[in-house]
């Protein structure tokens, strides 16, 4: 029976529990009424609006613990259906004790199974070189057990875990991605453009959205290797003396020879075995579907001992996958704060280590366990850079010890491979008389690397949710509390803040009292329209900024320590703290030059030079004559007589915010009728303009007649 086809709406349970792929007894219909929030009663008091990219078990990982800590989480799948696919993978303690954790204990032992341990074997012999026991070790050293899973069982109860919690859109490519600061987007091959306030590329080893965020092309490359995959009954297995050993006590066994190895382990409760078959590429694909030849799989291994040549000979077809691995990346997120890396996208993992799947579930728990924190849009940047510097390192080292497994693996025969087989013995040894403390000692540095106990614990004791509360104890209260910081700001500007600055944006201030002015914009304005008063505002930042940093490189005061930016620090500073009425009309009147002057740039490239000269022209003089009489003081000589300048203007302060409440409302009325009049963006910013303009004329008349009528 095939999968359907299409989904124009998410799977239903019966056509989920008719697939074939299914464990026998398997129904994980009531996950979502039985799953409890794994972070208690911690939701993020802020919620954002995510786009994960890519459907695969790091994606959904990601989404489903996104979605516990109150987000809103839209998935972007590019394959039309959800089915079987890929063979056998192993959960490691650290990933299983977080599925576990997400409510998947029960549904894990009923389609898995728990190995007694790993070994390995010489591969035209059979002899057992090797030996580590897993099973009950793995729980009590660990606190979590080591399973053995079919990728598509796992993925089916991670879907079932996630699904009713998310949006799920299949068949549908991203072709496009705008890492905008402030509303950052994805587009589709339909066309269809969806924004968000962070999007996560989970697409895999092939990431469209890796080389965005890299900002250059940087493939993965070919290993050399190559693998066959394949899953026979394990009933044939059973049926032969010499092979039911290896479904009785499940383990995984590995045969070693020269450039290859085999992998082998039960699934699915002991009802198939797992074959992965690793040998020198020979033009395989980059691929989990590409089919491979079972007869040339068995010419490539007709060396190996004759249980191997039994077995192989129950395979009917084999998959045949490219092994491509990508160096550590220098950045999982991207400069703008609001597009990040998860999975396979930053780190492919060669199957060495079998920590593919693990790590990616362990990046999602990571992500969401930090984004269940966020109290502030401007957080979000603190708490990404957080994620990349928890996960960025360590799945660099599993990625280095894969590649290390890949030498010990395929040595050829000769003395160094025996003295690899003589070193494998002797931690087998240890293991086996029980001395747990002399084989701590003993093992470090064992090519089994399993073995190596001090390596076991760095691996499987990780718990990445106490990672996040190790990171918030020691951060979290700075967080909070210094939000504004330009290294942990997402800012409403397009400039990139340097990871090791320590220093505050001379806008910072401003940005803090403008930025809920627009997110309230947003929220009542059509989308365009905000779009264009955002777009039009960071270039106004840009200009400031810029104009901020001439000053300071040009000024006969400048110093490593110059006066100038200091003056603006603390004028800032004074006019957030020095009254309430004052913080208020000066953030109403920054975002309303801030939209004339970043409307007037942004469309500077339709104007020609002099129109433009000319329109700054007239609209400097009208700025400061319409603003002369604002909440600030007319000139630096005034701060002289600020006490008497307060007195004057305490009781005008609520007619001052009242009369800028009513100006913002109009500029809204305006740009809206405009808008929906021509359906045009320049004659929407043509309009306000124009609006802006009639109200400070007036402004000004009357400022006149009442200065005529006071002398």
């Amino acid at each position: 029976m095939s999968p359907p086809s299409s989904f124009s709406t998410l799977p239903s349970e019966h056509e989920w529990n008719k697939w074939p792929h299914l464990a026998p007894g398997v129904d994980a219909s009531d996950f979502a009424k039985k799953s409890q929030s794994i972070y208690g009663s911690r939701k993020a008091s802020h919620t954002l609006d995510i786009i994960v990219v890519g459907c695969g078990l790091g994606g959904l990982g990601a989404a489903f613990c996104l979605t516990q800590a109150g987000h809103r989480v839209t998935i972007i799948e590019s394959s039309p259906v959800i089915g079987e696919i890929g063979a056998g993978i192993q959960v490691s303690p650290n990933s299983s004790r977080l599925l576990r954790r997400w409510g998947l204990a029960k549904r894990l032992d009923e389609v898995a199974v728990k190995p007694e341990g790993i070994a390995f074997r010489r591969y035209n012999t059979g002899e057992r070189v090797g030996f580590t026991k897993w099973g009950e070790v793995m729980e009590r050293d660990y606190g979590a057990p080591y399973y053995h899973v079919h990728r598509a069982d796992l993925h089916k109860l991670l879907y079932d875990l996630v699904a009713p919690h998310v949006t799920i859109l299949l068949g549908s490519t991203v072709v496009g991605c705008d890492p905008d600061p402030v509303s950052p987007s994805v587009t589709l091959k339909s066309g269809k453009v969806m924004r968000a306030d962070l999007i996560v590329g989970a697409d895999g080893v092939k990431s469209y959205i890796q080389q965005l965020v890299s900002g250059k092309p940087t493939p993965a490359e070919p290993t050399g290797d190559a693998a066959y995959r394949a899953t026979i009954p394990a009933s044939l297995m059973m049926q032969d003396p010499e092979l039911r050993e290896f479904i009785e006590h499940p383990q995984m066994a590995g045969w070693m020879a020269p450039g290859r190895h085999l992998m082998a382990y039960p699934i699915r409760r002991k009802n198939e075995y797992n074959l992965v078959l690793l040998h020198p590429d020979d033009g395989s694909v980059e691929s989990w579907t590409a089919e491979g030849s079972a007869d040339k799989m068995r010419r490539d291994f007709e060396d190996f001992e004759p249980r191997i040549r039994k077995i192989l000979g129950f395979v009917q077809s084999t998959l045949k996958w490219r092994l491509m691995d990508r160096r550590p990346l220098d950045k999982w997120i991207h400069d703008s704060g609001r597009v990040i890396l998860l999975g396979d996208a930053c780190h492919p993992m060669l199957p060495y280590r079998a920590q593919g799947a693990a790590m990616a579930i362990e990046d999602g728990a990571v992500l969401g366990n930090l984004l269940s924190r966020i109290s502030h849009i401007s957080q979000l940047r603190p708490l990404l850079k957080a994620y990349q510097d928890l996960r960025l390192s360590r799945t660099a080292a599993v990625q280095e010890s894969s590649r290390l497994n890949q030498h010990i693996f395929h040595l050829p025969d000769g003395p160094e491979q025996r003295e690899r087989d003589e070193n494998m013995r002797r931690a087998m040894a240890l293991e086996l008389s029980g001395d747990s403390g002399v084989l701590r000692r003993e093992s470090t540095g064992n090519q089994n690397q399993w073995a190596d106990k001090t390596k076991s614990d760095i691996l499987f004791g990780y718990d990445a949710d106490a990672e996040v509360d190790k990171w918030w104890a020691a951060h979290g209260t700075h967080l909070t509390s210094h939000h504004s910081t330009a290294c942990g700001r997402a800012v409403l500007d397009s400039q990139p803040v340097a990871s090791d600055s320590g220093s505050m944006n001379q806008l910072d201030q401003y940005l803090d009292m403008v930025e809920p002015y627009l997110r309230l914009l947003q929220s009542v304005i059509p989308p365009q329209i905000y779009s264009l008063i955002t777009t039009s505002f960071s270039y106004a930042l840009q200009l400031l900024n810029t104009l901020f940093s001439i000053i300071a490189a040009t000024s006969p005061l400048s110093a490593p320590n110059t006066i100038i930016p200091a003056l603006l620090t603390i004028l800032c500073a004074y006019l957030a703290l020095s009254s309430l009425y004052r913080t208020v009309m000066f953030a109403f009147w920054f975002v309303k030059w801030g939209i004339i002057l970043g409307a007037l740039f942004s469309v500077a490239s339709w104007v020609n030079s002099g129109a433009l000269t000319q329109i700054l022209a007239n609209l400097v003089p009208a700025a400061i004559e319409n603003n002369s009489g604002s909440s600030r003081p007319k000139s630096w000589e005034s701060w002289s007589t600020h006490d008497r300048y307060k007195r004057e203007r305490k009781t005008q302060g609520q007619k001052d915010a009242e009369e800028a409440q009513k100006f913002i409302q109009n500029v809204i009325d305006t740009a809206g009728n405009v808008y929906q009049k021509s359906g045009n963006w320049w004659e929407t910013a043509k309009g306000v303009y124009e609006e802006i303009n009639k109200q400070g004329q007036t402004k000004q008349s009357d400022k006149r007649t009442s200065s005529t009528k006071n002398r």
